[in-house]
């Protein structure tokens, strides 16, 4: 190797060593101008997605985890515009957004269930019962939006009126229920009822032959009608009733029945399919 170096000339010679030493050069500038870039170190050409926890986006939206739901018992109604607020992990691992509304209004209280997805999350009713919801397992989130509920002392002060049904016969039915369409209600133990024009109505059934009870608390809706007009919109086939008497009922998923006066003046229960 070194007789042939020898026979170069020192011209060519140079110009061999000024090519390695330029190329080396080039190559290495090249290859500092893409690391150390002007904008910053230099980007993964593939980066991993990210999706931001419950906690983050309720956090930055200005919501606060909580323990219970201060709000009156009763059913109120997710997302009423039609709206499912599904994140967009939704497919990934079946979380999903309820915010809880009442008359319309946002109530401040979001729910983040985790429960596998199926459809239909539009208008869910979410009953509230002392404090805890029932409809989702999930975290509670709530911020201030200038919705202000009912307190306590407003549903305590409301006048109860409680028909004993086995020893009065059918009363509180009035002429105005009556013409008015059913209204929201609820069935425990024995005894059925709702709020009627801010007046609470009870049935208290306990004696009635037939009338068995559930636990717990279901609900549902009050239905009253005189029992002619009972029978027509229900389509049942009754003989023994007393004509233009009040009948009234419970009317929900899980139980259907009505009450009305026989031609001796009994009161006779009757489930529903």
């Amino acid at each position: 190797m070194k007789h042939i170096l020898n026979n170069l000339t020192e011209e060519e010679k140079k110009s061999i060593r000024e090519q390695h030493t330029g190329g080396i050069k080039i190559v290495n500038e090249n290859f500092s101008k893409l690391i150390n870039a002007t904008l910053g170190d230099s980007k993964p050409l593939v980066s991993e997605q990210y999706y931001p926890t419950a906690e983050e986006r309720y956090a930055k939206a200005g919501y606060k985890e909580v323990m219970k739901i201060n709000l009156p018992d009763g059913t109120y109604i997710g997302n009423p515009d039609g709206s499912a607020t599904i994140n967009s992990q939704e497919n990934l691992n079946s979380v999903g957004d309820i915010h809880i509304y009442n008359n319309n209004q946002r109530t401040g209280y979001v729910i983040n269930f985790n429960r596998p997805s199926r459809s239909g999350h539009k208008n869910v009713e979410i009953n509230i019962r002392g404090g805890n919801q029932d409809t989702f397992e999930g975290k509670v989130y709530y911020k201030d939006v200038g919705y202000k509920p009912s307190d306590d002392s407003d549903i305590k002060n409301k006048e109860t009126l409680t028909n004993k049904v086995a020893t009065e016969g059918i009363k509180n039915v009035t002429t105005q229920m009556i013409s008015s369409p059913p209204f929201k209600g609820m069935y425990s133990g024995y005894q059925f009822g709702g709020e009627f024009n801010g007046t609470n109505y009870q049935w208290n059934c306990n004696g009635v032959e037939g009338f068995g009870g559930v636990r717990g608390m279901l609900d549902g809706q009050i239905i009253s009608e005189t029992i002619e007009n009972m029978i027509s919109s229900l389509k049942l086939q009754l003989t023994d009733i007393q004509p233009n008497s009040p009948s009234v009922g419970f009317y929900g998923e899980y139980a259907k029945f009505i009450i009305y006066l026989s031609k001796d003046g009994k009161v006779k229960y009757l489930p529903l399919k």
